[in-house]
């Protein structure tokens, strides 16, 4: 997939658009909370906070229980051990 492909090769501005476009288009995909968690990746390392954030909320609210949001926990959690 083309959107992955930027993703591995830290093309984040590129994967960014792919990834929302994947949204929108495959909302019914079983890996609908790859995508956000990837999107979420992407926004980080764009320093978009805010948009990050809401697509935080995203993934927790509606796969609270998925590998990805466990993933993004992890995440999240040693991000604040570092600090």
């Amino acid at each position: 997939m083309l959107v992955s492909a930027y993703y591995r090769q830290n093309e984040f501005k590129l994967a960014l658009q792919e990834f929302k476009q994947a949204l929108i288009s495959y909302n019914r995909s079983p890996h609908l909370a790859d995508t956000i968690k990837r999107l979420f990746d992407s926004q980080i390392a764009l320093k978009l906070n805010e948009d990050a954030q809401s697509s935080q909320q995203l993934l927790f609210s509606l796969f609270p229980q998925s590998p990805a949001a466990e993933g993004l926990m992890k995440d999240l959690e040693n991000q604040k051990r570092r600090k």
